[in-house]
Formats: C-alpha cells, structure tokens, sequence
C-alpha cells in the first residue's frame, strides 16, 4: 500500500539507551517502507532545527552539564516546535514519520538524573502526540558503550557514562506496554 492510499500518517518512534542502534534501524526501516512505495519522513529529537535542540546538543557535546530541569524544559520547547514545524505536517500529508527518540528518552534520561519521571511523562502527555508504535531497543549498556567507542573517534559525551546509562535503561526497562500506550 502506498502512502497515498493510507487514511492517515503513522508515527513511528525508535527508542533506546546511546549505542542501541537507533539511528541504523531508522534507516533501514526507511528504506524497507520506501521501497515499498510508503512517503517516509525520518527526523530526531533533539532537533538541529530549534534554537533549543541545538542547545542541547550543543552542550552534550561541549561537556556542560545542565540541570536535570533546564535539560527538561529545553527539550519540551524543542518537542513542541518539532511536532509543529515537522511531525504534524507530514502526518497531515499522510506520510510515515521515523522518529529517533522522542519523549520517552526526555522521561529515561532526565529521570536517570534526578527528576520524577512521571512527572515528566505527564508534563510531556499534555501536549505531545501518542505514537503509533514504539520500538524500544533493549541493549545492555557495556554492548552500548562498545559501539559507540568502536564507531566514532570523538569522547563520549556526558550521556554516555556506564553509570548513568544503567539508571537510564533501568527506566527505560521500567516503561511497560501501557506506559507507551
């Protein structure tokens, strides 16, 4: 079936702690729903588009670490743009959204560093649309660390430490089929 003949969009989430292989099975997934005549939309959080993802960015690769409620705030300003300017107008045109993290990373993440991440989830649900599916991508976190190191010649960035990232798929771990709707 052809994108054109879908009734609506379809959004597609891929989460999972770094070195998962998010970013590798959104492309492939990409491709596999192209080449089945599917309009595919690929995009990520956080954004390079918004003043506010490039911040993010900005400082996971800078090193500075921010407050668990800054990083929070900024990811909700970015999610909030994303969906206005990206998501929401490709489901309009009945196109396949792949979206690499999305707030369920902002729920892990944050909340491995110190905030309630139901409040976060909550905060989130009040504006964010529900995904068609998630496809959560359990890797334990020393596979995780090993692909990263084996694929790139840059330090790891302040996400990227075994510690944290534990507390982070052990949120993750905790989200179960009623958490992702």
């Amino acid at each position: 079936m052809s994108s054109r003949l879908l009734k609506k969009g379809v959004f597609i989430v891929i989460e999972g702690i770094d070195g998962a292989g998010k970013s590798t099975q959104v492309n492939l997934l990409k491709e596999r729903l192209t080449g089945m005549g599917h309009d595919v939309t690929v995009t990520k959080e956080p954004t390079e588009e918004s003043e506010y993802g490039r911040e993010l960015r900005e400082n996971m690769y800078s090193g500075k670490k921010l407050s668990p409620e800054k990083e929070a705030a900024l990811f909700i300003l970015d999610r909030k743009e994303h969906l206005a300017r990206l998501v929401i107008p490709a489901l309009k045109e009945r196109r396949i959204v792949i979206c690499d993290r999305y707030y369920y990373s902002n729920v892990a993440y944050q909340g491995a560093a110190g905030m309630d991440a139901d409040k976060i989830r909550r905060m989130n649900e009040q504006f964010a649309l529900i995904p068609d599916a998630v496809i959560y991508l359990c890797v334990e976190v020393g596979e995780g660390l090993h692909r990263i190191t084996s694929a790139r010649n840059t330090k790891l960035t302040t996400y990227e430490k075994a510690d944290y990232l534990r507390e982070v798929k052990a949120i993750f771990d905790g989200m179960d089929y009623e958490y992702f709707h």
